[in-house]
């Protein structure tokens, strides 16, 4: 019997630590800054920029200058996280500033929440979004 509940509570232990934080990071969020380190684009946000992340089906979506772009979330579990697959529209000329945010995206493995405010980290990249 002492097995059992072992078993038991070890299995609800597993569960738990493998369980997502993503619904604290859905909603709506504005980018405000962008550092990007080690890509070679520019960084100005010349625009409103929202991602949108969506907890249900664990996906992001993106708007930019003129296109959209949406994808995946993997591994949003205790401060790491990864932005995986986008497929965006193909109308013509967003800025290089929106183009450099979505590269800054995609090489993003970790996020801090400070109240309102969401900072997506990885390889020399910074992206600071705020709340909406």
């Amino acid at each position: 019997m002492k097995y059992l509940i072992s078993l038991f509570l070890l299995s609800l232990l597993s569960l738990w630590s493998c369980s997502s934080d993503i619904d604290e990071l859905a909603g709506n969020w504005e980018a405000e800054s962008l550092s990007s380190g080690n890509l070679d684009c520019e960084e100005q946000l010349d625009g409103s920029y929202i991602l949108d992340i969506e907890a249900r089906s664990e996906t992001f979506g993106i708007s930019l200058d003129i296109n959209s772009c949406s994808g995946s979330i993997n591994g949003a579990r205790r401060g790491n996280i990864e932005f995986k697959d986008p497929a965006c529209t193909e109308a013509c000329c967003d800025s290089e500033g929106a183009l450099c945010l979505l590269d800054a995206l995609l090489v993003v493995d970790s996020y801090d929440l400070q109240g309102d405010l969401l900072i997506l980290t990885g390889n020399s990249v910074e992206i600071s979004f705020r709340a909406q």
